[in-house]
């Protein structure tokens, strides 16, 4: 299963997005593609990063992240891809 995300993810998206994750089944592979966004929610990036580190571990899912930018603030300077989505909260 491949998850294309909009160009700008926003907290509109994350129902949608929940619930497709809730429908990923055990022992199966999903690819999150963020290729060519601008903007992701950091509610968001928490979401899929707790989908990728705590669920998919328990349930054997195979996932593959493409394409997210350590920092959707500075997206235009931004040109580097990164397998990871660890994010930082800014206070």
């Amino acid at each position: 299963m491949v998850i294309k995300l909009a160009e700008e993810v926003s907290f509109l998206n994350k129902a949608a997005i929940k619930k497709t994750i809730k429908n990923i089944k055990p022992e199966s592979s999903v690819t999150f593609d963020a290729s060519k966004k601008s903007f992701i929610a950091v509610d968001v990036l928490d979401m899929i990063q707790e989908f990728a580190n705590v669920r998919a571990r328990e349930e054997n899912i195979d996932v593959k992240l493409i394409g997210f930018k350590t920092n959707y603030k500075e997206y235009a300077n931004d040109q580097h891809s990164h397998i990871t989505i660890t994010h930082r909260r800014a206070i």
